[in-house]
């Protein structure tokens, strides 16, 4: 059986629908996935259920687990529904026999409490450095010692006072990772604060632990001294800690920044979720949306932009997108409103944003990311 990619702890973080079930602790399971309950009018195929299982970094749950109880008692309705398993067979959400295998069926999903340790390198984070305005500290050339030459040419920056803060021996995992994704930065790799990253980079940390972004058998994270050296060997240097556990916190972020270009889920599951989600200009690949979880959003930052669609499983959509009218008329009025887009701007200041359709105007390189923008939400028909 394949494990989940991410644990119960990781998926519990800021998420209370992920419980355990059945007196055991090894299986956790939710029926709310991306703020939807799917049964009834958002039933999925096999196919489906897996890909939403897998955007939340989960998996379906086994025959086994299913008839054991194991996500009983996990919402929406479902414990007398079909749901599928892993296998491709169905059975009631309350372990009891389902019958034949149908072509739509309720949605479970299941997750395991410890999963491989990944040494994963980290995810790019959603702003540059040249947006966010922080100081290079690993050069892509750097030698094993971690010297940087702090010039231009760098690959990763740092910064420890983030939002007028220093989180010295203070955050839990959880935290600290919040805090860094709401400037659009991340945490640091283990292996980033060892080649030292972020050192030197103030608030007192160098000479404490502090969380890095990968994971240690399956319940929490490696921690690194914020220097990333040490003088008493290995042990001291790096250590294993429960996301629980306080800590300090320095974030990281990238020269170019990353955002989402392709959606967490197809656009088959999204149109389930918003009937709002349509496809314009006879896309067969692109499907796009502006009304979002129910709401129009005319005024967001950059971030809050990204989040309200990675929140649902879309992204935003690309200048490309927008000037071919993958969006236009979709709601909102905001076909001819600023709204913000994925593509980042040439010198990796900004992002772009546009009209919410083709007027003829040149999209605009934004380097302030908190303006106050429209959003319009894409989704693809193929997803990895």
């Amino acid at each position: 059986m394949l494990l989940s990619e991410k644990s119960c702890a990781a998926l519990r973080v800021g998420n209370n629908q992920w419980n355990f079930k059945a007196n055991q602790t090894a299986v956790c399971a939710a029926s709310t996935l991306f703020g939807s309950c799917w049964n009834r009018t958002n039933r999925v195929t096999f196919s489906e259920g897996r890909q939403v299982c897998a955007a939340a970094g989960a998996r379906l749950c086994t025959s086994d687990e299913l008839r054991a109880g194991f996500t009983l008692g996990t919402g929406c309705s479902i414990d007398t529904k079909r749901v599928w398993a892993s296998d491709g067979t169905v059975v009631r959400g309350n372990g009891g026999f389902a019958g034949n295998a149908r072509r739509l069926a309720s949605l479970r999903c299941c997750a395991d409490a410890v999963v491989e340790p990944t040494m994963a390198a980290a995810i790019p984070s959603s702003l540059s450095c040249a947006a966010l305005g922080w100081e290079y500290r690993l050069d892509t050339g750097s030698d094993s010692s971690g010297d940087s030459s702090g010039d231009s040419s760098g690959a990763v920056c740092a910064a420890s006072e983030i939002n007028g803060d220093c989180h010295r021996r203070n955050t839990d995992f959880v935290h600290a990772q919040e805090t860094c994704a709401s400037v659009g930065a991340r945490l640091c790799s283990m292996d980033e604060l060892i080649q030292g990253a972020a050192r030197g980079t103030g608030c007192g940390i160098d000479v404490h632990a502090t969380w890095s972004s990968d994971a240690c058998f399956g319940f929490g994270h490696y921690t690194v001294t914020g220097d990333g050296r040490s003088t008493l060997g290995p042990s001291d240097l790096m250590s294993c800690a429960r996301d629980s556990q306080v800590r300090s916190a320095r974030c990281c972020a990238d020269r170019g920044g990353a955002v989402r270009t392709v959606s967490r889920i197809p656009c088959a599951v999204l149109e389930q979720l918003s009937d709002r989600f349509v496809y314009r200009q006879g896309s067969t690949s692109v499907c796009a949306g502006s009304v979002v979880n129910g709401n129009c959003v005319q005024r967001a930052s950059f971030l809050e932009a990204t989040a309200i669609c990675e929140d649902v499983g879309a992204r935003l959509c690309s200048t490309a997108e927008l000037e071919g009218d993958l969006a236009k008329g979709t709601g909102c009025s905001l076909d001819r409103r600023q709204v913000w887009t994925s593509t980042p701007c040439e010198d990796a200041t900004g992002y772009f944003s546009g009209t919410g359709m083709a007027t003829g105007a040149a999209p605009t390189c934004r380097t302030d990311v908190t303006a106050r923008l429209g959003v319009r939400c894409c989704g693809d028909v193929h997803v990895i």
